[in-house]
């Protein structure tokens, strides 16, 4: 048996897109991807940040967001946050 991993859906990554925009720090979502393999969730998202805050204070955006949806979406097995400047506040 050959498994094969399928995005989520549109409603579900509107949700996600929409729940991430509203965590604190978070000035959008410039790509994101979604995929179940098995019932499990895989999730690539590229976050935007205010280009001038620190590197630490960028990452730990990104810490918030990845425990935050790991809390509040079912099934999710990985997250993989990138993080990039924004010239916005």
């Amino acid at each position: 048996m050959r498994m094969m991993d399928t995005s989520c859906g549109i409603e579900y990554e509107k949700n996600l897109r929409e729940f991430i925009e509203k965590q604190s720090g978070v000035i959008g979502v410039d790509v994101l991807h979604t995929r179940y393999f098995g019932n499990k969730i895989y999730i690539d998202v590229e976050i935007s940040v205010d280009q001038s805050m620190s590197l630490i204070a960028a990452h730990e955006i990104a810490e918030d967001v990845h425990q935050k949806v790991e809390s509040n979406f079912d099934n999710v097995k990985h997250i993989m946050i990138h993080v990039n400047p924004s010239a916005e506040k």
